[in-house]
């Protein structure tokens, strides 16, 4: 009989490690700027590109778009928007700053390690305990004879 709930070990990705809290490995930090840097190109090539609706527009015979010089006034538009947003993208400085990442989990390592070692004392401390009353009190005074 098989059991119905799955009982084998999970996968293990290597990307979700425990001690991996907000930080990357150089080989990621490059991976990551070069992939930035190939979608910045696309885009800007895109907005560069003119509009496969501008040269839609081909002079008809008898039967011409009522909202032609719409569409052309919308793809213009859009082609602005697209070359505005390209500058701001390309204005804009790199958000992950490898440093402060670097201090942060430095601080982080202190502060576990310091809650290890106060975790430590705390099993090992015993208080000084005195002896119940009844035991000291037998034990000071004189026998009767």
């Amino acid at each position: 009989v098989k059991p119905s709930v799955n009982i084998e070990t999970p996968r293990n990705f290597p990307r979700l490690q425990p001690n991996r809290v907000g930080t990357f490995t150089n080989e990621e930090y490059e991976e990551i700027t070069r992939d930035n840097q190939r979608l910045l190109k696309r885009l800007t090539a895109i907005s560069y590109k003119k509009s496969r609706f501008v040269n839609m527009a081909k002079p008809r015979k008898a039967h011409s778009s009522l909202n032609q010089s719409k569409q052309k006034q919308e793809t213009q538009r859009i082609d602005r928007e697209n070359r505005f947003l390209v500058s701001r993208i390309m204005g804009c400085k790199s958000t992950i700053d490898q440093n402060k990442i670097n201090r942060d989990w430095q601080r982080h390592q202190s502060i576990v390690h310091n809650r290890q070692i106060a975790k430590q004392k705390r099993k090992t401390y015993r208080p000084y305990r005195l002896s119940p009353l009844s035991n000291t009190s037998s034990s000071t005074s004189t026998p009767m004879s």
